[in-house]
């Protein structure tokens, strides 16, 4: 989890991404995250997101601002 933290901090400074989308998109995944595989399997979740799927997920908030909630 901690690689896919820094790949989306690198992407937040690449974006000039906004503190409230960068919390937006770290809180949604982890909750997505913990709903599927529970709490404590996700902290040794071994998949790590890359920097261009996070800025597809970006893009893809971005675009649906005001409309229904991300799905990871």
């Amino acid at each position: 989890m901690r690689r896919s933290l820094d790949h989306l901090k690198s992407l937040a400074r690449d974006e000039d991404m906004s503190y409230k989308d960068y919390e937006h998109l770290w809180e949604s995944y982890l909750q997505n995250t913990k709903s599927q595989i529970g709490f404590v399997a996700a902290t040794r979740n071994v998949h790590v997101v890359s920097k261009e799927q996070w800025r597809d997920w970006y893009r893809r908030m971005v675009e649906k601002r005001g409309g229904p909630e991300l799905q990871f």
